[in-house]
């Protein structure tokens, strides 16, 4: 686990792929993720969102600068409409950026109405995003 945040942290060229459902999906490190693979980050990512337990509006960091850090960054073609039960919200979103790693991240969404802060999610949630992003590094 420290060799993968030690090669994101380090990396700083940006790499761009086009997942099967249509969503740009950015990263800051060369990951070997097939288009099977990148369809499942993206649900892994939407389920990430979803088991949070925290949601604010008033953004501890603008996008922006969350991006300028370790991150993956989730452009969708067409809004994804998105429930957050625990948080009794339900967002459309346009774009969701999480910061790595994982376990100290959050997830910024930006939505017509304006950009979101969540966070506190489920740790079975966690570690099917880290399984794919690690296993994606082993290609």
């Amino acid at each position: 686990m420290e060799k993968i945040l030690l090669v994101v942290v380090i990396v700083a060229s940006l790499f761009s792929v086009q997942a099967e459902d249509n969503v740009q999906v950015d990263y800051a490190i060369k990951l070997g993720l097939t288009p099977r693979s990148q369809s499942n980050l993206v649900e892994k990512s939407v389920a990430l969102l979803s088991s949070c337990a925290y949601m604010d509006k008033h953004l501890p960091q603008k996008i922006e600068d969350v991006k300028k850090q370790s991150h993956l960054d989730f452009k969708f073609n067409s809004p994804r409409i998105v429930d957050v039960p625990i948080m009794k919200t339900t967002v459309k979103i346009k774009e969701m950026v999480i910061s790595l790693p994982l376990i100290i991240g959050g997830i910024w969404v930006r939505t017509d109405d304006g950009d979101i802060y969540f966070s506190k999610f489920q740790f079975s949630n966690v570690q099917d995003v880290n399984k794919i992003l690690t296993d994606s590094q082993r290609l």
